[in-house]
């Protein structure tokens, strides 16, 4: 997991996720470390709420019986669950972010090449 992972992570529109990943990579040392510890700080709340929540699933499953024991494998059976959706979560963030941010460069390419296109047609136009 890296910071850029949970970065990926985050519940913000994709066009959000993108201005605070950029800020990331070209900010300064210090607006990076910023960014390293909010999301950090928050990965690990959320986190902990997670297995909170799991924990209390495992809880729910063995009442109705269909859980394991009520023993020393409940956390370790909660913490799983959680690092499932966690890995789950993350592909799925990883992925919509990475295309978001395609789009954003092939979009700017795009213009850069027809601004050079418009720039040429206009010099051509006035050496005529």
């Amino acid at each position: 997991m890296t910071t850029e992972d949970i970065l990926k992570l985050l519940p913000l529109e994709e066009e959000e996720k993108i201005r605070v990943l950029n800020e990331y990579e070209f900010g300064t040392k210090e607006r990076k470390a910023d960014i390293e510890l909010l999301a950090w700080t928050g990965y690990m709340e959320w986190y902990d709420e997670r297995v909170k929540e799991n924990i209390t699933k495992e809880m729910d499953l063995i009442k109705k019986g269909e859980g394991g024991a009520l023993d020393k494998t409940l956390y370790a059976r909660a913490l799983k669950r959680t690092e499932d959706e966690l890995q789950e979560e993350l592909t799925k963030g990883v992925t919509d972010t990475d295309l978001a941010r395609a789009r954003v460069a092939m979009k700017q390419i795009m213009n850069e090449i027809h601004a050079v296109k418009n720039a040429k047609k206009t010099a051509t136009k006035k050496a005529s």
